[in-house]
């Protein structure tokens, strides 16, 4: 099982737990120890996850919080921003469609 190869060069599967290709044609032992493998992979990564998040999950939380009160300070900017370039053209719609002052007349 250790030379996981391209699932298309002997008609393979795939391994949906790891990302790795199982031969179609192992043994119920073969593949069994797989299931293992990866089942003791995902265990790993929970236990390093739940280590991670007693360690540094209260700065990760502040550091998240500090991103996405950045985009969110951001989006509100962007939308201010709009709403004003809106209101200068309707502002400037609005003066192009008024009548011009009499000293300014078109010359017809």
């Amino acid at each position: 099982m250790e030379g996981h190869e391209h699932p298309e060069a002997h008609g393979q599967g795939h391994c949906h737990q790891c990302d790795c290709h199982i031969d179609g044609h192992d043994d119920m032992a073969a593949k069994m120890f797989h299931l293992a493998k990866c089942a003791k992979h995902a265990l790993l990564k929970r236990k390093i996850e739940q280590h991670l998040d007693a360690k540094i999950g209260a700065k990760l939380d502040r550091m998240a919080q500090l991103a996405a009160d950045a985009l969110i300070d951001s989006m509100q900017r962007t939308g201010a921003r709009k709403q004003a370039c809106r209101r200068y053209e309707d502002d400037l719609l609005a003066e192009m469609q008024s009548e011009w002052p009499s000293s300014f007349a078109p010359i017809e």
